[in-house]
């Protein structure tokens, strides 16, 4: 009998020490959401940008409407400023590079790129092969074709042949891409451009373009 006395002692002993440990237990702070850029940073990048020649391809009645919507969104790369286009990877590795040029062209035009002829030779069993101008270029091979490469590399020459046109042109203005696979989407940015977006640390690393 006393055994069994000194045994419930001890439980409830034990008891007692665990629910004071837990009283004393410093309670776990909460998890700390990513804090929103300040909105008079996210008008002080517009605001830079704009000086830069962002928004120069915007209507002018049209710019700060065009302003308020990337300020709202926090990012410069909605399709208002006229510098961003669908550029889905895989519609490009399937043919689609020549009119991904074709939609391209009369923006390019603007920028002193002048591309008087676009064709290609699209064949499962043969290279693709776009010819611009006159020069051709590999887009990927007939060995790449039924591979997932294929997606990466159309994009990819999709991408460097506006680029050499750019620069052979004159002009500072590249084409980044944005996202990847189906969500691929082509942005125009001068370096200077790309730069001030990226120091100003107001746009995530996942939604900032890269250069190719």
């Amino acid at each position: 009998m006393f055994s069994i006395i000194v045994t419930l002692c001890k439980l409830i002993a034990r008891l007692f020490n665990k629910n004071a440990s837990r009283q004393t237990e410093p309670a776990r702070p909460a998890p700390v959401a990513a804090a929103r850029p300040s909105r008079a940073a996210v008008v002080a990048l517009m605001d830079r940008l704009e000086q830069l020649g962002f928004y120069r391809y915007v209507p002018a009645g049209q710019v700060a409407a065009c302003k308020s919507k990337d300020v709202n969104a926090s990012s410069p790369f909605t399709s208002e400023s006229s510098r961003v286009y669908l550029a889905d990877a895989e519609d490009l590795a399937e043919g689609g590079v020549q009119g991904f040029l074709m939609e391209l062209r009369p923006f390019l035009h603007r920028l002193g790129v002048k591309i008087t002829a676009v064709s290609q030779q699209f064949d499962a069993e043969r290279d693709y092969v776009v010819s611009v101008n006159g020069t051709s270029h590999l887009i990927y091979s007939a060995q790449q074709a039924e591979s997932w490469e294929s997606w990466e590399q159309a994009s990819r020459q999709a991408f460097t042949i506006v680029n050499r046109l750019l620069e052979q042109a004159g002009s500072a203005e590249r084409l980044y891409r944005l996202y990847g696979g189906n969500d691929c989407q082509a942005v125009l940015l001068t370096p200077e451009m790309y730069a001030v977006i990226k120091e100003s640390g107001l746009v995530d690393q996942g939604e900032m373009p890269e250069s190719v």
